[in-house]
């Protein structure tokens, strides 16, 4: 999933190599330890509640970092920070690492200091599509990302009282809710006109506010997808905010991505790939 997320994002322009890596090595989920090995790695990193898979790898004395996904923060950056600090220690580079950081820590605050006189009535009331298709459709609700880029955001997470992670819902539910705003993730190929041209015979969503004033966005994808933490994060947070508050926040975000690329990637984009970055294909999300 994530090497088909790179060859259809920047990344494999700005590091062809990406697209040599091997990912044979898993198996219906499941590390193969004899593939592995075969590819001689001098660091394994896997995700800390794989004990099983840990445990393994210990034993064939290659050397395996533990990441720890868990987070009670609703900061949004606060996993990312903790990757990026780690790997830097692991990689040598500890410079770049904290330039992001300061980075997102300082997008963080101008949107506070904009958004601190907006009174809560004001704030767009919105919803994250996790997946779907004709005949899914899963919201993100409370301990998962999009929570957390709405609430550094000034956005209201509509699904925040009903839903504790991910969960299906029906179209009735939505209408309930009728959010001023609908983001969809880069985990699944669903784009905004599929739900402006009710694309999908079981469901209706004419009736949707956020569908009506044409308030749809397809979540960036990047160096990695913009939904969970990558090292795009700090331009999450411009995007969003902008797109929650398109009259406060006056900023041209491709040249934000212009700007931020050349100063933590070393490498210069032309429009038609800053374009390619806000609007991800459909193919990007398939499995």
């Amino acid at each position: 999933n994530s090497y088909n997320a790179a060859s259809h994002s920047i990344l494999k322009d700005i590091s062809p190599s990406i697209l040599d890596a091997k990912t044979n090595f898993i198996e219906n989920g499941e590390v193969n330890i004899e593939q592995l090995m075969s590819l001689n790695p001098q660091v394994y990193f896997e995700i800390a509640n794989q004990e099983k898979t840990i445990n393994k790898l210990e034993e064939t004395g290659i050397t395996t970092v533990a990441l720890d996904t868990n987070t009670t923060s609703l900061n949004p950056l606060d996993t990312l920070n903790r990757w990026l600090t780690l790997t830097g220690e692991i990689t040598g580079t500890t410079d770049r690492p904290n330039e992001i950081i300061k980075e997102g820590e300082e997008n963080q605050k101008m949107i506070n200091e904009t958004l601190a006189e907006v009174d809560e009535k004001e704030k767009p009331r919105v919803m994250v599509l996790q997946y779907h298709s004709n005949g899914e459709i899963s919201v993100a609700g409370t301990g998962m990302h999009g929570n957390r880029w709405l609430d550094a955001t000034g956005g209201i997470d509509v699904a925040a009282k009903d839903i504790e992670g991910i969960k299906a819902v029906n179209m009735e539910q939505i209408y309930k809710w009728n959010p001023d705003i609908i983001y969809i993730t880069n985990f699944t190929e669903t784009q905004p006109d599929d739900l402006y041209n009710n694309t999908f015979s079981s469901q209706d969503w004419s009736q949707v506010k956020a569908v009506q004033d044409k308030k749809v966005y397809k979540m960036p994808l990047g160096i990695y997808r913009w939904y969970p933490p990558s090292g795009d994060a700090p331009l999450m947070l411009k995007w969003m905010a902008q797109h929650n508050y398109p009259d406060r926040f006056d900023y041209d975000m491709g040249e934000e991505i212009k700007d931020y690329y050349s100063r933590f990637y070393n490498y210069k984009l032309n429009d038609e790939q800053v374009k390619q970055i806000l609007n991800p294909p459909s193919e990007a999300a398939k499995y």
